[in-house]
């Protein structure tokens, strides 16, 4: 839940509660957002300064040293 949180603040994704108990009015609010281009590209945008794509790489790297 704190990972969401954190997730949330930084615009990367939108915490929609617990799986049991989602916050409907909020689900709603974020699809018409993503109906947005504008909106669904500061989403993106977020996302790619948060993940660098290099980590399966790194992974491969860490294994080849192991062996």
């Amino acid at each position: 839940v704190e990972t969401a949180r954190k997730l949330e603040e930084v615009n990367v994704t939108v915490n929609l509660g617990l799986w049991n108990k989602p916050d409907w009015e909020k689900m709603k609010d974020f699809v018409e957002r993503m109906n947005d281009e504008n909106e669904w590209q500061k989403m993106n945008r977020a996302g790619k300064r948060l993940v660098d794509g290099l980590g399966v790489k790194r992974v491969a790297d860490k294994i080849q040293e192991i062996l």
